[in-house]
């Protein structure tokens, strides 16, 4: 029997803001943008409201009046626009 699978927004921190605002509690977190992203890590805040990248140092914030691929500061949602399935 095949799993389920579900997609995950990615997120970048091109701007390197040490706190990131999102909509999401499991989605990856990229760094900065390609080529000088870090590897693609997925993300799962679990129960908490607060999880940081081990690789960028970024605290992901959720946030639950954004949409699941909203962030605050705006427009962090990974430029390909694809989300990530899992």
């Amino acid at each position: 029997m095949a799993e389920a699978q579900t997609t995950f927004p990615k997120f970048h921190n091109e701007a390197g803001k040490k706190n990131v605002r999102v909509g999401a509690k499991e989605f990856e977190c990229i760094g900065a943008l390609p080529p000088h992203d870090h590897p693609h890590v997925y993300l799962d805040m679990g129960e908490g409201v607060q999880i940081i990248c081990p690789y960028c140092s970024t605290a992901f914030v959720f946030d639950e009046t954004l949409g699941p691929t909203d962030s605050v500061p705006p427009g962090l949602l990974y430029a390909d626009g694809k989300l990530t399935e899992r």
